[in-house]
């Protein structure tokens, strides 16, 4: 049986947000809706990205938390409470748990919060606490799994940034009521209530390989979005993909991938040459630095350097005396998935 779309809930959706949130992006209104939907999907979750929304004072974090807390599945939201706490309120069922200033967290019971976290992304984990019985403290452990939206200010994202879609917040720059319409917010939850329950045994699209196709790097990445692409109507699924593209692209040039997708693909092309079993790092270091400006070309020495670092460090000796790298089959494939998308103009 196919997912059974509702673009109308959908668009209903996304303008209640749009009409009491002033976004930076424009995607990112489709980004909460999905996640929304995502709420009420227990059953069918296996893993969630969580949303960040950091920035500055009066910036609307808490009201994003508050507007978005109308429409999710058993919204819990509180501005404090302690970490043993969540543990044990998250482990009583589903919910999809609302944390402001989270700054908090992070200095008083760091460790218990991250850990709370880290098990909560994935279903079937579990954090463990210890507990009193009798005279003796044993381990119990907990489920915490659950949608989770935090908010605080930005010296706290960088904790969290593998595990969270950060949202930044900025001043208004339009007019939103001042009062969150709580009667729409009533019938919208009534309708994805009706819709959650059709939807429950139907199987999502599994979109993973469409992902792998549009040359996303990051497996959290992915991870973080692929629900969220998966739950929203075809005609609008572009602007969740291209959201998490300029994400993923981010997260490959600040990690230095774009530099290790060309070094693949002058190595694939001087492999193909080849098909020996090994390769030469000469011959990797003159294909990447065909046409390139003397300054921005690459000796042997470094070539050498960033193949041991994208996993070739068995070195082996060429016909011509030269430093080479074994290379297998197996190899160049795992490789083409991690960087296969560099593009460079081969000569």
């Amino acid at each position: 049986m196919a997912f059974p779309y509702d673009p109308d809930l959908y668009l209903d959706v996304r303008q209640y947000i749009e009409d009491h949130l002033d976004l930076v992006e424009e995607e990112e209104y489709d980004v909460l809706t999905a996640k929304v939907f995502e709420s009420w999907m227990p059953f069918q979750i296996e893993a969630v990205g969580y949303i960040f929304f950091v920035g500055p004072r009066r910036s609307g974090k808490t009201r994003a938390l508050e507007v978005l807390a109308e429409l999710c599945f058993n919204p819990t939201m509180a501005a404090y409470m302690s970490t043993a706490t969540m543990y044990r309120m998250l482990d009583r069922g589903w919910c999809t748990l609302f944390l402001d200033e989270i700054q908090q967290y992070l200095t008083e019971d760091k460790m218990g919060f991250m850990a709370l976290l880290c098990a909560g992304q994935r279903k079937g984990q579990k954090a463990w606490i210890l507990v009193r019985e009798d005279k003796e403290w044993v381990p119990l452990g907990l489920n915490v799994f659950c949608p989770k939206f935090l908010a605080s200010t930005r010296d706290t994202a960088e904790a969290l940034a593998t595990r969270c879609i950060i949202i930044t917040m900025m001043k208004n720059v339009r007019t939103i009521p001042l009062r969150i319409d709580q009667e729409r917010a009533k019938k919208l939850h009534k309708r994805l209530n009706l819709y959650a329950t059709k939807a429950a045994k139907t199987k999502w699209p599994d979109l993973e390989d469409t992902f792998m196709q549009m040359g996303f790097r990051d497996y959290r990445n992915i991870e973080a979005f692929i629900n969220l692409a998966a739950l929203t109507p075809p005609i609008y699924r572009q602007r969740i993909f291209d959201y998490a593209k300029a994400i993923d692209d981010q997260i490959a040039e600040e990690e230095g991938l774009t530099m290790y997708a060309e070094i693949f693909a002058a190595l694939e092309y001087a492999w193909a040459q080849v098909k020996g079993g090994k390769v030469s790092v000469n011959a990797v270091a003159e294909v990447y630095n065909d046409g390139r400006p003397e300054q921005e070309t690459l000796q042997n020495r470094r070539i050498g350097s960033l193949l041991n670092i994208i996993g070739l460090r068995k070195k082996c000796r060429m016909s011509d005396g030269k430093i080479g790298r074994y290379i297998s089959e197996r190899t160049m494939k795992r490789l083409k998935r991690r960087y296969g998308t560099g593009q460079m103009k081969i000569t």
